[in-house]
């Protein structure tokens, strides 16, 4: 190895890594000396940099010396030979500058110098060349001339020119004279006589064979010279003037007093009076056919209204007395549906049944075979909701009763049932039993899964993806790959099929992962085995409560209209409580979008606003085919129909229709997707009713008996193409804008095109799944009827909205009236009113105050007798893991093991242990360092063992940590922390610490943190 030499004056040796050269834009190829020759930044902007990423920079270490460099450019030159002892070296004097750009300068005038004379020489060489050629003049000779197709193309025509090989046959075939004109005589004869019976055999005279032949044809017109010649007329300036023909005054005057004026206004004087009365007392612009098709809105035969019911489907084995928790019929295949079968049993029971493990399947029907499933799905537990794939119908996403997550591709089953019933069509059930269930293809992993039961489930159309951050994308992908969960946890889970994709996997997954293997492999000294990769959400949020503490409980999900092709991240809810809420899963999403952020937050909000729509659990919920921004809910009580165009605070918003308290609780819901005022709801004694806006409202036009038990679920069989797309809409239901009488021919023409059969699939809780027939009445819409829903619509908008104005007017006055009437009295301090939040919290602590007294408690949390606490420095590298162990629970982005050791090797002392019968269970790790002549510590970790919280350890340990910076003449510390995290950010403002800056998105997890400072001096 050769001695290092040292580096020219004004320079420093600079090491640099492979990815921070990619970062700098300082490589040229992918091996390690395939790097540019030189490279000049802006100072400041090397300054900046340091000063943002701190160590991380590979200019840090000089970073004194940049700041005092005289000119604002800094040239950083390859050493690539390592001659100076690293592979680069910056210029931080003035006087080096020169020197290397003066040296880079010759360097590169000696290349060119070297190419133009290469390129000159090489010039030189080809003129020579040219005036060395010897040209020699040859008289041409003409030769033959030889076809090399002339013999395939006579062999073609030979070969496909038909021609005879024997001669022809001629044949004569005559009938004797006596024949003729003879008589005929016909009696009868039975059928049973004429009747012979032969077995079946093969002809061999039908076997023919036929010579295959290549024949072209060509058939085109003749092609006709043509032409054609507009007329050309000359272009000529032309003007034209006119002027007015004026009767004088004179003539005016004797016209009107001649006797024709006065004769002729006499005549027609009567018949005006006459149109002029008729004017007034008929509207000759009414059309006479328009009341006719008014009156024949409401024509509603109810005999007509009679529900059919064309199959009903059970197993004896896998679906009898259990809960039809989900049903979705195949998007492409007609005649085929799946159905969720769940144990029909409460909690205390599933409790239990823990020690037994009872498998669960999905049975796929065919309306081909009553009796048997066509396909079964295996699950390791109970399904409560399924969907098809509407892109790629082999596959199936199912959420299950303990939160997990699983996806079954049927493709290869659906084929050996179609090769199989393809041999013989008495196969079929041997086919269906000779298929084994399907097994899931993914099941996810249950630690990072719902918490709860899973509730609904809807997949993402094709175009629309979100990225492991929750920012929503369009693409040009026509295949569906995402789709979302919600569960009673307050969870959304979104999940994507190709989550083998380092990309499409949860941010930090595969550093959470690696590390981990690390530390085992760390603490068992031997080497990790490759990390498998987990079905884990690609992206989730929580929702938590928005005037309370706690998780939304989450039962169903609808999804937010697309507005102009263009994609939206805000979805509506139920939940257990009975609240309707509108939320954005993107990160950050405030209650007001259009406002100016609020700094002084420290939680995330995703909840947009919410309401209390039921009193009871929201069964399901529904969006209007027609209307994108009326949703209907239902509860065990009734069913409400909100509007979500136009919505204010949550104590502004209120439902536009509430239909009478049922009798018997209501179970599901949803609109019709041929008839937009018309609504079906199940309930639980087994009755469906049919709801019909356009008839009345106040009560059920129809209700049919389905079944004698509940029912659990509604689902329309999807037409091929629906018979009014929700963008063909003429208006927005609340916008208020006038519809056109050509755009609401177009929506009347296309709302009568609705399917042959209109099949609905209805879900009991004895396992039967019926499929019933929708009559015509009720699947065909009248003429006008979306304008007249929608005129319906926009007139109870219209009075949700004044009811709430006359509210709100009559609340001020009732004030104006309390203020006047009170008594004047001598003023007092104004004094500022009360929370009711702040009123509880006095309450709540009074109470408590009081009962510590009962019971000579003190006030102060005091550790147990037995719980004594040690604190220490960090000594040996034997408790590295430990202390990683410790922080990876709590902290929300994990560090490298590299990150541990630059904190634990450079500043041990600023690293104190807190120990408990000598087991670690909490720690702070800190670091100093000199910046602009100011000494600043850093806190960068902090934890706490959960089961040691709330005993002042995490308090002793910062104030250790100060004390020594204080000892090491700290002028301030500075520290991050997440904006949800209120409990720390209480523990370092009641040890002075004050709000510095609010960093957006500081975190991995998205997630925004506050930076605290507290000044020494």
């Amino acid at each position: 190895m050769t001695e290092k030499q040292p580096p020219p004056t004004g320079t420093k040796p600079l090491m640099i890594s492979m990815r921070e050269m990619d970062t700098l834009g300082l490589k040229t190829g992918p091996a390690l000396k395939d790097t540019i020759d030189f490279k000049v930044f802006e100072r400041q902007k090397i300054l900046d940099e340091i000063q943002q990423v701190g160590f991380m920079c590979p200019f840090h270490e000089h970073r004194a010396e940049i700041a005092k460099l005289e000119i604002p450019q800094l040239l950083l030159v390859a050493d690539r030979d390592e001659i100076y002892g690293e592979n680069w070296f910056v210029c931080v004097r003035q006087a080096a500058y020169e020197a290397q750009m003066a040296i880079i300068n010759e360097r590169f005038k000696a290349q060119e110098d070297s190419a133009a004379a290469d390129a000159k020489s090489s010039e030189n060489d080809k003129a020579n060349e040219l005036l060395e050629i010897q040209y020699e003049d040859k008289p041409i000779i003409a030769k033959p001339w030889e076809s090399l197709s002339s013999d395939e193309s006579q062999w073609q025509v030979r070969h496909l020119t038909v021609t005879a090989g024997r001669p022809v046959l001629t044949m004569s075939i005559t009938r004797r004279v006596e024949e003729f004109n003879a008589d005929y005589k016909f009696s009868d004869r039975d059928a049973d006589q004429c009747f012979v019976e032969c077995r079946q055999h093969k002809d061999p005279n039908y076997d023919l064979s036929r010579l295959e032949q290549d024949i072209g044809l060509q058939g085109i017109p003749d092609l006709i010279d043509n032409g054609t010649q507009t007329s050309w007329f000359r272009a000529v300036n032309s003007a034209l003037q006119y002027q007015p023909i004026k009767a004088s005054v004179e003539s005016r005057e004797r016209e009107l007093q001649s006797s024709k004026i006065l004769s002729f206004l006499a005549n027609v004087l009567p018949s005006m009076e006459e149109a002029l009365q008729q004017n007034e007392t008929l509207d000759i612009f009414l059309d006479p056919l328009h009341t006719i098709m008014e009156e024949d809105t409401g024509g509603q035969h109810k005999a007509e209204n009679s529900i059919k019911e064309l199959r009903t489907f059970t197993d004896l084995i896998y679906s009898k007395n259990k809960t039809l928790s989900s049903i979705d019929w195949h998007p492409k295949k007609n005649g085929v549906i799946a159905v969720a079968a769940a144990t029909n049993a409460s909690f205390s029971k599933r409790e239990n049944a823990t020690d037994r493990v009872d498998g669960s399947y999905v049975l796929i029907w065919n309306f081909a075979d009553l009796i048997h499933p066509q396909l079964m799905i295996e699950a390791p537990h109970d399904v409560m909701a399924i969907r098809f794939n509407p892109t790629q119908p082999g596959i199936i996403a199912g959420g299950l009763f303990n939160g997990q997550v699983c996806v079954w591709d049927i493709s290869k089953a659906e084929a050996q049932v179609n090769k199989k019933k393809q041999k013989g069509a008495h196969a079929s059930e041997e086919t269906t039993k000779a298929i084994p269930p399907v097994k899931p293809m993914h099941t996810s992993y249950i630690d990072l899964s719902h918490r709860r039961s899973v509730a609904d489930l809807v997949w993402l159309p094709a175009g629309m993806e979100i990225t492991n951050r929750g920012h929503l994308i369009t693409t040009t992908d026509t295949v569906s790959h995402q789709f979302l969960t919600v569960a009673g946890d307050g969870q959304v889970c979104f999940w994507d099929l190709r989550f083998k994709d380092p990309k499409y996997r949860m941010a930090n997954h595969n550093r959470i992962k690696a590390e981990k293997a690390q530390m085992k492999a760390l603490k068992d000294s031997k080497d990790a085995a490759p990390v498998e990769v987990l079905f884990t959400p690609l992206y989730s949020i929580t929702l938590t409560k928005v005037d309370g503490a706690g998780e939304l409980g989450l039962k169903c999900i609808c999804m937010e209209k697309v507005k102009e092709d263009q994609p939206s991240s805000r979805f509506f809810c139920g939940t257990e409580e009975g609240e309707f809420i509108l939320a954005d899963w993107r990160p950050h999403a405030s209650k007001d979008e259009d406002g100016p952020s609020n700094n002084s937050e420290d939680s995330v909000e995703y909840v947009q606003w919410a309401c209390h729509d039921h009193f009871r659990t929201t069964a399901s919920m529904s969006r209007s085919p027609y209307f994108p921004n009326i949703v209907l809910t239902v509860s065990e009580a009734n069913f409400h129909i909100w509007n979500v165009a136009h919505s204010g605070p949550s104590s502004t918003n209120s439902p536009i229709f509430i239909s009478p308290f049922s009798l018997a609780p209501l179970m599901c819901g949803c609109f019709s997707p041929t008839r937009p005022g018309v609504i079906y709801i199940g309930k639980a004694d087994g009755v469906l009713e049919v709801w019909d806006l356009l008839d009345q409202s106040h009560r059920a036009s129809f209700s049919s008996s389905i079944a004698a038990c509940s029912l659990t679920t509604l689902e329309f069989r999807q037409a091929s193409a629906p018979s009014v797309p929700v963008a063909q809409s003429t208006t927005s239901t609340t916008t208020g804008a006038n519809t056109s009488k050509t755009q609401a021919t177009t929506t009347n023409a296309s709302a009568n095109q609705a399917p042959k059969q209109q099949l609905l699939a209805v879900g009991d809780v004895n396992g039967n799944l019926h499929i019933l027939e929708i009559p015509r009445t009720l699947s065909r819409g009248s003429t006008g009827e979306r304008q007249v829903i929608e005129s319906y619509f926009k007139r109870e908008i219209a009075r949700v909205k004044a009811v709430a104005e006359y509210a709100d007017t009559a609340m001020r006055v009732a004030n104006v009236i309390a203020n006047i009437a009170a008594p004047i009295s001598t003023p007092s301090a104004p004094t500022k009113p009360s929370n009711p939040a702040e009123t509880e919290e006095e309450l709540f602590k009074k109470m408590e105050k009081e009962f510590r007294q009962e019971l000579n408690i003190d006030d102060k949390w005091s550790l147990p007798v037995a719980m004594t606490i040690e604190y220490a420095q960090y000594a040996t590298e034997e408790e590295l893991v430990e202390i990683m162990s410790l922080f990876d629970k709590d902290l929300s982005e994990p560090y490298s093991v590299y990150t541990y050791r630059y904190f634990l090797y450079s500043w041990p002392e600023l690293c104190i242990l807190a120990r408990s019968n000598g087991a670690i269970v909490g720690a702070i790790v800190c670091r100093l360092e000199q910046t602009q002549g100011l000494t600043k510590g850093y806190i960068a970790m902090l934890a706490v063992e959960k089961s040691y919280r709330k005993h002042g350890i995490g308090s002793t340990l910062v104030k250790k940590a100060i004390d020594q910076m204080i000892v090491m003449k700290c002028d301030e510390i500075v520290l991050e922390t997440e904006i949800t995290n209120v409990a720390a950010i209480r523990l370092y403002q009641n040890l002075g610490f004050v709000k510095d800056e609010r960093l957006l998105k500081y975190y991995l997890n998205g997630v925004d943190a506050f930076r605290l400072k507290l000044w020494m001096h």
